[in-house]
């Protein structure tokens, strides 16, 4: 995989130039200050949606789903909270946070037997030159702990 993210990376800049642009409040009704008071205070959190083999039903890996937990417990969907991320220029802080959340959960994802997990990047991310960095931190800070690397 990391042989072939330059050329992914490269298609997911293509990509992200092609978007059509969403509406940075979209349901939310959070601002920007909101939002990077909870990147730093703990707010964002990593919900797993598994994965599993069609053949047989067992769970073979899991997506990783950005949340946002409010002050108050509640929890915004990628939809409710990115769309302002993005457009405010904090969405490398979320992806950075969220992955933080993955490599401090290594021995758990370890012990969990996935052979995988999946992240979603934003097209945003990957226009920036330290995208590849990101992405590298993740996969090395899952490490000999993890039965496989992040694709």
């Amino acid at each position: 995989m990391v042989k072939d993210l330059p050329a992914i990376l490269q298609r997911g800049v293509k990509a992200a130039s092609q978007r059509p642009h969403q509406d940075p409040q979209a349901g939310a009704g959070i601002t920007r200050q909101d939002l990077e008071w909870q990147i730093r205070s703990g707010g964002i959190v990593a919900y797993f949606q598994p994965i599993v083999a069609p053949a047989d039903g067992r769970l073979k890996g899991a997506e990783v789903l950005a949340r946002l937990r409010l002050p108050s417990g509640q929890i915004l969907g990628a939809g409710e909270f990115i769309p302002l991320a993005e457009s405010s220029g904090l969405i490398y802080e979320v992806t950075e946070t969220l992955f933080e959340r993955l490599i401090e959960s290594r021995e758990t994802i370890a012990a969990s037997g996935l052979t995988f997990i999946a992240v979603n990047l934003s097209p945003l991310i990957l226009q920036q030159e330290r995208a590849l960095v990101l992405v590298r931190r993740l996969v090395d800070g899952l490490g000999e702990s993890a039965p496989s690397r992040s694709r």
